[in-house]
């Protein structure tokens, strides 16, 4: 995340803005941040909303922890006396708007180094190193959009510019107008019961497998499907083995091993906006659960495990040359 210097210096540049009075507003409100700000208005959040996960982030955010914390040793504290007064100055700043607070010494306490480094325009920043207490931490993926990654989704001759007319694409708008028709509706629970049955698959440049307890298929990918990237390959033969050995479930949750991170990623995004291509095909591939009340979640499988569906997907007995068996056709002819 930006500083709140970096934040106020992309402010202050912002020379698009035609109406002053917001950049005024903007940089009003970075000189005067405070910490925790958000938790006051828990209230008007409360006329907004009941969703207690809503509610509950307002008032705080709390780590979740998979263990107790413990520290078996205190971290060694070796710095300068430049770097004892760059921390002392930065920690009155954090004081000063509420970031942190003073505490005093308790039972099970961890207690964690500081340290600085100096930024490109010569002021420094000020790192609480929490590495002994994140291993006991649960481990969350998200991902964090700055100022630079919001401005590359507007178009060029439209920065700042909030009265220009913008052009969406058939995709945008048709995701817009199932949120039109579904966003009163639309449901999901917080938590599911764990899968019920596994599904394996593979993809190799010549084909696919999957392997469904003991039963097991594949099959050659076509000169047209041959051309898309392994991403794609992995995703389709996911798929393609879901339809041939799960096509009878209705209502469980089906947990598929891939071993091809970027497939697992996108079925548990539930789609991706690196890649036009696989979007479309996760949208093929959940529409297909929806419309038999399946949930899955994917995992991955190292590729040295993936033995058998591997074996499937490298399988290239096309058998497209057969013959009768001349000994049962002569007992047929001869019964007629």
């Amino acid at each position: 995340m930006s500083s709140l210097e970096e934040l106020k210096l992309a402010v202050s540049d912002f020379l698009q803005f035609t109406n002053s009075s917001l950049r005024d507003y903007l940089q009003y409100r970075c000189d005067t941040f405070t910490a925790g700000c958000i938790a006051h208005s828990l209230p008007a959040w409360c006329n907004i909303t009941s969703d207690n996960e809503i509610l509950s982030t307002v008032m705080g955010m709390k780590i979740d922890f998979n263990a107790t914390p413990c520290q078996k040793f205190l971290p060694t504290c070796t710095r300068s006396v430049t770097e004892t007064t760059i921390i002392d100055l930065e920690t009155q700043k954090l004081l000063s708007k509420h970031v942190i607070e003073p505490t005093g010494h308790c039972h099970k306490e961890i207690i964690s180094d500081v340290f600085v480094r100096e930024k490109k325009d010569g002021s420094h920043r000020m790192i609480l190193n929490l590495k002994n207490l994140n291993q006991y931490a649960n481990k969350i993926h998200f991902k964090m959009d700055t100022l630079n990654t919001i401005t590359k989704l507007v178009e060029q001759d439209c920065q700042w510019n909030f009265d220009r007319h913008m052009s969406l694409s058939l995709g945008a708008k048709s995701e817009l107008e199932w949120w039109v028709e579904n966003v009163m509706t639309a449901k999901n629970v917080l938590t599911r019961d764990g899968p019920t049955c596994t599904l394996t698959t593979d993809a190799s440049n010549e084909g696919w497998g999957a392997v469904y307890g003991n039963q097991s298929t594949g099959g050659l990918w076509s000169s047209d499907e041959k051309s898309h990237p392994i991403n794609y390959l992995e995703l389709l033969a996911g798929f393609l083995g879901l339809k041939v050995l799960c096509r009878s479930h209705r209502d469980t949750h089906i947990r598929l091993k891939i071993d091809n991170t970027t497939a697992v990623a996108v079925i548990n995004h539930m789609g991706t906006s690196h890649s036009e291509q696989l979007n479309t095909l996760n949208n093929e591939i959940w529409a297909w659960y929806i419309s038999r009340n399946l949930w899955t979640s994917a995992a991955h499988i190292a590729g040295k495990s993936n033995v058998e569906a591997d074996h499937e997907s490298r399988q290239h007995q096309t058998a497209t040359e057969w013959m009768l068996n001349k000994a049962l056709l002569s007992q047929a002819l001869e019964s007629l």
